[in-house]
């Protein structure tokens, strides 16, 4: 449905109250082996290079996980991964890996 927060879009919200740890989602990882293959450039012959033309990364970058440190990224998709709260100051959920043993 639509956000209450101006400019947000839209969002999912739940029906009933979920308890605490409660599963929202299971949401699939694409795995990127190299963070670099998400920068663009810009071929012109105006730009010999590619570090003349570098622009900014995809923005499929603003929705994969990471750490500064690894090329790796994990990037969820699915039907409702556009949906989950990713506030950093407000989130309601939680991203947790599954557990082996289970």
């Amino acid at each position: 449905g639509d956000s209450t927060i101006p400019q947000a879009g839209h969002g999912g919200f739940a029906s009933r109250n979920l308890p605490k740890g409660t599963i929202v989602a299971q949401l699939p990882l694409i795995h990127i082996l190299d963070r670099n293959r998400l920068n663009m450039y810009q071929f012109e012959p105006d730009f010999p290079s590619r570090a003349a033309g570098k622009r900014p990364p995809q923005i499929l970058l603003n929705y994969c996980y990471g750490h500064a440190d690894s090329t790796l990224l994990l990037c969820p998709y699915g039907p409702s991964v556009n949906l989950v709260n990713h506030n950093q100051t407000r989130a309601n959920v939680k991203l947790q890996w599954a557990d082996p043993k289970r």
